[in-house]
């Protein structure tokens, strides 16, 4: 084939690829997902650095504390018994553990009160955690085991429900209480535009959040290690319209780099009052 030959050839398909509309997706979508990533990757995709600070000066952003007063406002007021399933999994989706979940939430009361209880995948009782608390104090846990014949000490509020990915302190939303967050920047997370507060974590890593601006709900909590290192990620899958408000329905918790993964599945939710 002569030069000018492959010359021609080349811009034949050069001329096909720009015109391709498959190829013209691919990179729409590639867009599209691009726009909604928070974060963005440093090195490798378990190591989170937060978006720039620029184009969101932190004078024009109310406090931590602001913010999460509004979001524990916006709590339905209302007491609730809700009932799901715990489903927990490995990277490949196998099935590892199931249960389920009780929960009597009541967070129009001070100290607003959480119970949890824990059944086997056959309905056995197992545990029950009662957690109570109220603003500007540290949350009180009151611990039951229910295991029969097999007596067990209180756990701590950041250990493992059931050999999950989810703890106590998940649950029980505590970071909402919290008063030691800081507004770092606001940012879209999947299209939503959200605050971000970040917490100390035990001294040596950070606790991120991303609370909805519109419905003051939360988003999304990732826990880092002191070099950055994404630990574990909790994403509110999707969230339900009680009484004129919303409220978080389905949770997933994975970790990392494992990425061992566990989901809270709601099935019923009650009214109480």
């Amino acid at each position: 084939m002569s030069l000018l030959m492959r010359i021609s050839y080349l811009v034949k398909r050069i001329s096909y690829l720009v015109s391709c509309p498959t190829l013209h997706v691919l990179l729409g979508l590639a867009s599209a997902i691009t726009l909604q990533i928070p974060v963005f990757a440093d090195g490798n995709s378990n190591h989170i650095t937060l978006a720039p600070l620029s184009a969101n000066p932190k004078s024009e952003l109310p406090s931590a504390n602001e913010i999460l007063t509004q979001a524990r406002a916006h709590l339905p007021k209302k007491a609730f018994r809700i009932k799901g399933q715990i489903l927990s999994g490995g990277r490949r989706g196998k099935l590892e553990h199931t249960g389920y979940i009780e929960m009597f939430l009541d967070f129009g009361d001070d100290p607003a009160i959480v119970c949890y209880k824990i059944n086997d995948a056959f309905g056995t009782p197992l545990e029950q955690m009662t957690i109570s608390m109220a603003e500007g104090c540290d949350p009180e846990f009151k611990y039951k085991s229910v295991k029969p014949r097999q007596p067990a000490a209180e756990p701590k509020p950041t250990g493992s429900i059931m050999d999950t990915d989810i703890t106590w302190n998940d649950l029980g939303l505590l970071f909402l209480w919290r008063s030691d967050g800081k507004t770092q920047c606001k940012e879209k997370l999947r299209g939503r535009d959200c605050y971000v507060i970040v917490f100390p974590l035990n001294g040596n890593g950070m606790q991120i959040v991303w609370i909805d601006m519109q419905m003051l709900v939360l988003m999304q909590m990732e826990e880092l290690d002191a070099n950055g290192k994404l630990l574990r990620r909790l994403t509110v899958k999707s969230i339900k319209k009680i009484s004129d408000q919303w409220m978080i329905k389905n949770l997933e918790i994975r970790a990392y780099p494992s990425r061992h993964h566990t989901l809270i599945k709601i099935d019923e939710v009650l009214t109480l009052k």
